[in-house]
């Protein structure tokens, strides 16, 4: 099976594709996080927190689908290189197992926890306030988590293409 087939243009253009992916979730997650949140929560908007939480959590839901769909792309790309090349080197094997967590940590964060904290959110609960606000802290912080771990194994991934592109060359 590793005898690639694929090489040549297509090949490179499932690299390029899975580059751009990365790109995307990487910049979605820091332009969320390090810019988009400060602005909702900050002074400035002049919302209230409660507001200022919903809104927040709706541009992370609607960015869910994003990472949903961009975290699809990565397990194909990579599945499909792994598929052609093998995993003979190191590099390959470390690029197919962060892609494989960060696909993992994207659908956690999208399809369990984003939903968990939009439900609290739903029903009136603010953080810290009470045992549900409690709990709601927990969640956020794990969202937080996951978060850091997506924006790292993302710059990773991308890093280890540059690598094994040099190594092939």
């Amino acid at each position: 099976m590793a005898d690639g087939r694929l090489r040549g243009g297509l090949a490179t253009t499932g690299e390029v594709v899975l580059a751009l992916a990365l790109a995307v979730w990487l910049g979605g997650m820091i332009a969320l996080g390090a810019f988009t949140a400060p602005l909702v929560f900050g002074a400035d908007a002049g919302l209230p927190r409660p507001q200022a939480a919903a809104l927040m959590t709706s541009i992370f839901r609607r960015f869910d689908g994003a990472v949903i769909v961009l975290a699809g792309v990565t397990l194909l790309m990579s599945g499909l290189r792994a598929w052609d090349l093998g995993l003979r080197r190191l590099v390959s094997k470390l690029r197919l197992g962060v892609a494989l967590i960060l696909v993992a940590g994207g659908a956690v964060s999208a399809l369990w926890v984003s939903p968990k904290i939009e439900a609290f959110l739903h029903a009136g609960v603010h953080r810290g306030v009470g045992p549900e606000g409690a709990s709601l802290d927990r969640w956020h912080h794990l969202a937080e988590q996951l978060g850091k771990g997506e924006v790292a194994l993302a710059a990773l991934l991308l890093l280890l293409l540059v690598i094994d592109a040099r190594a092939r060359d």
